[in-house]
């Protein structure tokens, strides 16, 4: 009988890349109640099988899925998914179940806010709860838009993740507004008539005039696109009003500060030409 283990597929597998697994393996197991990790681990290993896997060394042997080893990741990506309180812990029924490596459970329910998260977000994307990989995506560009730009979208990848979504559409605003303003210097050529412009009334409104205002439709209109929700979630959550901004908000924001860095990089010569 042969063992198939993580380890021989994924060597260095992620928590990322397990939570990117688990959240898969839910969406296509809308009815399951209750499951197991083990399931999860299962079920990877069986996609990912090597072909005639029975048969490779000459002989028929039977292959098992061995779920323990390399599985670290799998109960990291659990713990942090229950830390959202997209799933939680089982009861506990079995001695076993508090074994290396499970340690703190081995079956999970999906809660009803969870339901509803798994619902909206479409898991075969990068999404913001892959805080690694979503901030390596923003971070790429640090050497278009600078440092300024860097540190305001990286906290607002931190803010979302701590569930401080005011604050992430806050740093989300904020990094937009770096991109702006790295975008006009570097078409002016001058920083300080740029941040001049900036720091007057309606400063933000006349720096983006500066730099679309004179561009094609489909470049106002691709900006605007991006942007224009940016700007009202920025605003509306750094007044004192009260505000409806939830975690959707702070979803939608920080996806669309990618796609807009995606969309200034793609055009970094168009924007910045005179």
């Amino acid at each position: 009988m042969t063992e198939f283990k993580l380890t021989d597929i994924t060597p260095n597998l992620t928590d990322e890349d397990a939570q990117q697994q688990i959240l898969s393996w839910l969406h296509r197991n809308p009815n399951k109640q209750i499951f197991s990790i083990d399931e999860v681990i299962g079920d990877y290993l069986l996609k990912n099988k090597p072909p005639n896997l029975e048969t490779q060394s000459g002989f028929y042997k039977p292959v098992t899925c061995e779920t323990v080893t390399g599985s670290e990741p799998f109960y990291d990506a659990i713990w942090y998914l229950c830390s959202r309180s997209i799933l939680r812990p089982y009861p506990i029924r079995e001695q076993n179940e508090l074994q290396f490596p499970k340690n703190f459970s081995a079956k999970f329910v999906i809660t009803q806010y969870g339901r509803s998260w798994l619902e909206k977000f479409d898991t075969n994307n990068c999404t913001p709860s892959e805080y690694g990989r979503f901030s390596q995506l923003l971070s790429s560009r640090v050497y278009l838009f600078g440092d300024g730009y860097n540190s305001r979208s990286q906290e607002a990848i931190g803010c979302y993740r701590s569930h401080n979504y005011f604050s992430c559409c806050v740093m989300c605003g904020s990094a937009y507004e770096s991109v702006l303003l790295a975008l006009a210097i570097k078409k002016k050529g001058n920083e300080d008539e740029i941040l001049t412009m900036y720091s007057a009334s309606q400063g933000r409104s006349r720096v983006e005039n500066y730099l679309i205002g004179q561009k094609n439709q489909f470049i106002q209109k691709e900006f605007r696109k991006y942007t224009d929700l940016l700007k009202y979630w920025r605003d509306d959550a750094s007044h004192g009003a009260a505000s409806s901004i939830q975690e959707e908000e702070a979803y939608t924001s920080l996806i669309l500060l990618l796609r807009f860095v995606q969309f200034a990089e793609k055009n970094f010569a168009e924007l910045t030409s005179p």
